[in-house]
């Protein structure tokens, strides 16, 4: 058995087929595997694979990604599409995939690393839960909203990416461990699919106020928006008529609880807010070459240790001074 890096063409292609039987989806999770493999940062190693007796017997990918912590850029490895081939699966295969991959990243630089975790499995390779969900659920049956006068909600598309990146910087991104998004990611995002059910505000001088990724007429995984009632409003008839349409009785957004939008629905709206994390599975980092983080992090954390109210002096041990140096 050896663990290695997928180099050439030939054993991408191999994982891919791996990954499709395992997932039961043979063709659908091939081609997806393929495509995302042209995906911004992505390289040959960043596709780790396990092969024995000449064969292709289980992978992973990393994605790569630079994410904010404050005014730090750090290094992130996504785990996405572990899998084993069906039919040699319970010997130790998966086990050696995640532990290639994670000295992998632990030798090349990387900050920390994020996975959906399969409850009780992902903690044995350093793996901890540490982020909670936040959703808001609306219910478009129990409350009424008009688009307002000069606005409408269209297609996005990919002239469209310099408002949108605009609101995404304005909206989400200093959020801790949001993505530092290139043109390329946008580009990427189009390209890949995963805003084929986007759509953007624009008002009368055709500016983009608004922009939200939609997955169907149920969900809303992004959503970033000029911080007004008009543009609040004129999202909501827009998600109450999409929902109305296939019949759905609740709409969930994915956004921070202290986003304008959320907080709107909240009280104008009477929508809920839900918060939830799955102990030992669910949202999951793992931390690498942990003194060089904390020395990169130091700063922030002073600052923000020295907001909490009450507090006077330096940040305490661990988190002192010769983190900084």
């Amino acid at each position: 058995m050896q663990c290695m890096a997928a180099n050439t063409p030939e054993l991408e292609r191999s994982y891919a087929e791996v990954a499709g039987r395992a997932f039961k989806r043979p063709g659908e999770m091939r081609d997806h595997i393929l495509k995302w493999m042209k995906r911004p940062r992505y390289s040959h190693a960043h596709t780790r694979i396990v092969v024995d007796n000449g064969a292709v017997v289980g992978g992973l990918a990393i994605v790569e990604l630079p994410v904010r912590y404050g005014d730090t850029v750090l290094k992130l490895g996504g785990i996405s599409c572990v899998a084993t081939d069906p039919e040699s699966q319970k010997r130790g295969y998966g086990r050696a995939n995640m532990e290639d991959a994670v000295a992998y990243m632990a030798q090349n630089g990387y900050d920390l690393s994020f996975l959906l975790g399969i409850r009780d499995y992902y903690y044995r390779y350093g793996y901890r839960t540490a982020i909670v969900w936040f959703e808001c659920r609306i219910s478009p049956n129990v409350y009424s909203a008009k688009p307002a006068p000069g606005l409408r909600v269209r297609r996005a598309r990919k002239s469209d990416i310099p408002g949108m990146a605009a609101l995404y910087e304005k909206n989400g991104a200093q959020c801790d461990l949001s993505v530092v998004r290139e043109k390329k990611d946008w580009l990427w995002y189009f390209d890949f699919g995963r805003f084929s059910d986007a759509h953007v505000v624009v008002n009368s001088e055709k500016n983009i106020v608004g922009y939200l990724v939609c997955r169907g007429a149920g969900r809303v995984d992004e959503i970033g928006l000029e911080d007004t009632t008009e543009v609040y409003e004129t999202v909501l008839a827009f998600l109450q008529e999409k929902a109305k349409q296939a019949f759905s009785t609740q709409v969930t957004v994915y956004t921070p609880g202290e986003n304008g939008f959320a907080r709107y629905c909240l009280y104008k709206k009477r929508s809920t807010w839900a918060r939830w994390t799955d102990y030992q599975g669910g949202p999951m980092l793992r931390l690498f070459n942990v003194e060089n983080l904390f020395r990169k992090i130091a700063p922030t954390l002073q600052i923000r240790w020295q907001r909490v109210p009450g507090v006077f002096g330096p940040l305490p041990s661990p988190f002192n001074a010769r983190w900084a140096r």
